[in-house]
């Protein structure tokens, strides 16, 4: 807030530091927010809202799990069950770049169910129990705790899409809807 009303007045930023996050996840509230807390400084932590509460993973969270815990050949081969599942266009390049890189192809309409059917096919533990042991996410009652002591909450949309592959009428969901849940939570 200091940052954007320096601006708007027109007065330097110079010897100014702004903190933020994305995403919403639970180091926010469990080690940022002391840290910041204990310097007296303050943070705006942007929450992408699908998450809250561990609801679900962020759909690239998925895939990072499913390229830092399976070997080669699984991911191989979870890629050819997709591409053949979802008639998703497939190359030599997209399979030795690996999930993330060909997920920079997806229509993003899909991509929640893409990256759900590829933790499906993959050797993971179920994603509700993976998500009930590690719980990623902050809660409601954490978003509203640091609020509450001073930190700003911001939305950084629902799903957290690659905005520049979406239409109008998502992009604005995604923005609007994610505003509104958070504004019923704090």
């Amino acid at each position: 807030k200091d940052a954007i009303e320096r601006t708007e007045e027109k007065q330097s930023l110079q010897n100014c530091l702004t903190i933020t996050t994305d995403d919403g996840f639970s180091s926010n509230y469990h080690t940022i927010a002391p840290i910041l807390d204990e310097f007296n400084l303050t943070a705006e932590f942007f929450i992408t809202t699908n998450f809250i509460n561990n609801a679900d993973l962020m759909w690239r969270n998925k895939l990072c799990a499913i390229t830092n815990n399976c070997d080669s050949s699984e991911i191989k081969s979870i890629m050819i069950e997709l591409s053949r599942i979802y008639d998703i266009p497939q190359s030599k390049n997209n399979i030795q770049g690996g999930l993330i890189n060909w997920s920079n192809s997806w229509d993003m309409n899909y991509k929640d169910r893409f990256a759900k059917k590829a933790w499906d096919l993959s050797s993971l533990e179920p994603l509700d129990a993976y998500l009930d042991k590690y719980k990623p996410y902050m809660t409601e009652f954490q978003i509203q705790e640091l609020h509450s002591a001073g930190f700003g909450i911001s939305s950084h949309s629902l799903s957290h899409p690659y905005f520049d592959k979406l239409d109008w009428n998502s992009f604005e969901k995604e923005i609007l809807d994610s505003v509104e849940v958070l504004r019923n939570i704090i």
